[in-house]
């Protein structure tokens, strides 16, 4: 199907089709499979092939290694699930991870490609790419669970943990994300990063006692616990 935008093919005959960038937009254990399904159209037009997926730190430079010299870049999106096409229009940054071997071919490209977002585009090697979206989203699900526990000590003694939450964010040192607590975080990627980052250290003999921490606060709230009742509407609204 084709529109002025946008147009879908059949993988066979996509595969006919000329391109000189492929981007890579699977969920990460179909990451490999892509690469082996086409790997002839890769390895004989060797375009630059952008891996979008949030993939495991090392993932693409494997890739790079296994499919040279097919230019292989790491683009991680930093995409909230309700807001997804506010986020992919209006960036805060745009990192792209590639090998110092490829840059002077790649980096014109993205250059001219995201020039239009007006935002900040960070360049730095794939690991590290694909490493900052599992930490960014450890970060955010510590910030949640944090809040989630100070809650219930609040509630013990009487305090509206909402009213704290809105008082204390006037430091700026102390963000707005997760005060809006007294829920669990959830989403597909929230959980599923903090469990690689969590599996990673574990992987590397790095204890993760925080990390540790966030999920286990996380998974202890049970739905009759999260649901929200009356009182804790209006102590959201009184805040």
């Amino acid at each position: 199907r084709e529109n002025k935008y946008c147009a879908f093919y059949e993988e066979e005959h996509a595969k006919n089709l000329e391109a000189d960038v492929y981007f890579i937009c699977v969920e990460e254990w179909n990451v490999e499979k892509v690469f082996e399904t086409w790997r002839g159209v890769f390895l004989d037009k060797n375009p630059i092939v952008v891996i979008r997926s949030t993939t495991s730190p090392g993932t693409t430079e494997e890739l790079r290694k296994k499919y040279n010299p097919v230019p292989i870049v790491h683009n991680p999106e930093f995409l909230r699930e309700r807001d997804a096409l506010h986020d992919f229009l209006y960036p805060d940054k745009i990192v792209i991870g590639r090998n110092l071997q490829i840059r002077d071919e790649v980096d014109p490209f993205f250059e001219l490609l995201y020039k239009p977002f007006n935002a900040p585009i960070i360049f730095t090697d794939s690991t590290t790419s694909e490493f900052l979206k599992l930490a960014s989203n450890a970060v955010l699900s510590s910030y949640i669970s944090i809040w989630n526990q100070i809650k219930p000590v609040a509630d013990k003694i009487g305090v509206n943990s909402h009213q704290v939450a809105k008082i204390l964010t006037l430091d700026p040192r102390i963000s707005k994300y997760g005060t809006i607590h007294g829920k669990p975080f959830g989403g597909f990627c929230l959980p599923k990063d903090l469990d690689s980052m969590i599996k990673l250290g574990k992987k590397l003999n790095v204890t993760t006692v925080l990390l540790d921490a966030v999920k286990a606060i996380n998974d202890e709230l049970t739905g009759d616990e999260v649901e929200e009742n009356s009182s804790t509407k209006k102590a959201r609204e009184e805040a």
